[in-house]
């Protein structure tokens, strides 16, 4: 599990006062979430990750860029020729960086659209990389700036992406992803199926950071429940259920007749 919690905001060097939401660990590995365009903390990573990635260890702060949800001031420049100009958003999250992690640390930066683009822009710009770990791009919005620039960034980077996303081509971005040179894909067809579910995401983004896989469980059938049933005609026949996993399984108990869970 994962305790401790808070929310604030506070001035950041170069970044003017930007809100923020921190939950997790103290002593945990810091990964700073930033969101998408027109969005904020709350409304991007509110309903999900953020429990799991304290579940996991993780200290998380969820930034609010300037103008959007509790930040005050005006919103910033969203195109990715703007992210690592000065006074933009990777200064700010730089500068986050150094209120909240000693020097030389490395967090793991996790962006949606928008926020996708700017941790790909710091991991390959020469002034920021130093303090990038992980990067999960969740739908990144980014174009190069300069031609072969995502060639050198460094850093292991999960691309998330589901292809009937309407604003997020993936033929288009798909260029982008060849030339990120330890890039992980993790790709769903439709929203409506089980691999795009919070879950599942959560699942695969915990397990791309740590290596450990939290719901192994869920990965096969334990077991198949059994029915007798009849038919009209008064025939007797036993029925067999398969189960589908989607989302946390029912927890396992211990039982006081054989020790064993159940």
């Amino acid at each position: 599990g994962g305790g401790g919690g808070g929310g604030g905001g506070g001035g950041v060097d170069g970044g003017g006062d930007c809100g923020s939401v921190g939950v997790g660990v103290g002593g945990g590995r810091l990964a700073v979430l930033l969101h998408g365009y027109p969005s904020a903390a709350e409304w991007c990573f509110g309903g999900w990750l953020i429990p799991a990635l304290v579940h996991a260890g993780f200290r998380v702060v969820a930034i609010d860029m300037p103008g959007c949800g509790h930040s005050p001031g005006t919103p910033l420049r969203t195109r990715s020729e703007n992210n690592l100009k000065p006074g933009g958003p990777a200064e700010i999250v730089a500068a986050m960086f150094d209120a909240l992690a000693p020097a030389g640390t490395r967090a793991v930066l996790v962006g949606s659209d928008w926020g996708g683009g700017v941790a790909l822009s710091m991991a390959h710009s020469r002034k920021h990389r130093h303090r990038v770990g992980s990067i999960v791009a969740h739908l990144p919005s980014y174009s190069e700036v300069e031609k072969d620039e995502l060639r050198r960034i460094k850093s292991d980077v999960m691309v998330c992406w589901v292809k009937d996303d309407q604003m997020h081509n993936f033929s288009k971005w798909k260029p982008n992803l060849k030339k990120i040179p330890r890039a992980t894909a993790y790709v769903a067809s439709r929203h409506d199926e089980a691999a795009w579910s919070c879950a599942s995401r959560e699942r695969a983004i915990v397990k791309f950071l740590t290596g450990v896989d939290y719901l192994p469980a869920a990965q096969a059938v334990i077991k198949r429940p059994t029915q007798v049933v009849e038919s009209t005609e008064g025939v007797k026949a036993t029925a067999h259920q398969n189960i589908v996993f989607r989302g946390e399984p029912t927890r396992r108990t211990t039982t006081d007749h054989d020790g064993a869970a159940g």
